[in-house]
């Protein structure tokens, strides 16, 4: 097991580095997940929001890059929390994309340490995961915009694949002419 200092930590993030930095055989990732939990910013609650992006987009970019897949859709996930934030009821998407790669991932390599013998039927388990997991919440912002009138900064992004009607529809723009949908 690796021991780093855990003190800085949010519960949260302390539970998740313990369980995958207890895994035996490093697999694919470890040494980033490693150098991100022992390089996370002491995250007080006054200043702790943007230090907690900064260092989650970061972490998803360096599992891309070192994966040979382009991040950069990760920076525009990350301009909208601050925008979704007003939304009621709403938690943190961002952040979350990258604890359940964490929480998934110490499932799948704890589980191949314990039954070696199960075929994943993949070439790349992690990789498949980390995918997957980083991945599935980033059209989140789009949907919940389409609905919010605080997010009209969206629908100006959207200005040149989508025309709004007045009444909060879409058209959307196809060989020059408007079909409704």
């Amino acid at each position: 097991m690796v021991k780093i200092s855990l003190k800085n930590l949010r519960q949260t993030d302390r539970l998740l580095a313990e369980k995958v930095l207890s895994l035996r055989e490093p697999p694919r990732y470890f040494d980033l997940i490693k150098d991100y939990f022992e390089n996370q910013p002491n995250l007080d609650a006054r200043h702790s929001i943007e230090r907690r992006y900064r260092s989650v987009l970061d972490m998803v970019s360096k599992l891309w890059v070192n994966s040979r897949k382009n991040p950069s859709i990760f920076k525009e996930v990350k301009e909208f929390e601050p925008v979704l934030k007003k939304i009621p009821h709403y938690r943190d998407h961002f952040s979350h994309s990258l604890n359940v790669f964490l929480l998934g991932y110490y499932f799948i390599n704890r589980l191949n340490e314990i039954h070696p013998h199960i075929d994943f039927k993949s070439n790349d388990r992690n990789l498949t995961w980390m995918l997957a997991s980083t991945f599935h919440d980033t059209a989140y912002a789009i949907q919940e915009c389409m609905h919010a009138q605080e997010c009209t900064c969206m629908h100006a992004c959207m200005q040149e694949v989508l025309t709004c009607r007045g009444n909060g529809r879409f058209q959307t723009v196809s060989e020059g002419k408007l079909n409704s949908k």
